[in-house]
């Protein structure tokens, strides 16, 4: 049966053989695909991640956690970020069991917003984000990251 499973696994349409990670330097890692059906070489990034971090050009998401079942939602969620100990900036974003606020069926869990012009300059030129997701009245999820290597790893991506 092992086997069985494995081989649809491998055969499945839903595999994505073009898939591909990429090290971008700085601890970034990127997602690339094949963007030339013909020409395995022709590749564009379709996310870059660090940590519990992923962004894509216009949505940074960080995972809160794996839970021990599978569940699909998307609920709003308040998100406040400070950069190098600057004013906090409020957002309005989502916590879900997917990227970018999608409620696909996971066992991970979520919170994500999308940034403005403003946001990613500060991004791009800081050193150290301290972001925070909270829903209702469960509490504030706190988590920092490293934004050494940001700027060119994004700028690979979003060119």
């Amino acid at each position: 049966m092992k086997r069985l499973l494995l081989a649809l696994m491998i055969t499945s349409p839903l595999s994505h053989a073009d898939l591909a990670y990429k090290d971008l330097g700085s601890g970034w890692r990127a997602m690339t695909e094949q963007s030339d059906p013909f020409d395995a070489s022709i590749t564009r990034i379709r996310q870059i991640s660090k940590d519990s971090f992923v962004l894509t050009c216009n949505n940074l998401n960080w995972k809160e956690r794996s839970d021990v079942y599978f569940a699909g939602h998307s609920f709003d969620a308040d998100i406040k970020y400070i950069i190098d100990g600057s004013s906090p900036v409020d957002k309005k974003g989502l916590k879900s069991t997917y990227l970018g606020g999608s409620d696909m069926a996971t066992d991970d869990r979520y919170y994500s917003f999308r940034f403005n012009e403003t946001d990613l300059f500060a991004l791009k030129k800081g050193r150290v984000l301290k972001v925070a997701g909270k829903t209702s009245s469960f509490g504030w999820h706190t988590t920092t990251l490293d934004l050494a290597g940001l700027e060119a790893a994004y700028d690979q991506m979003c060119k």
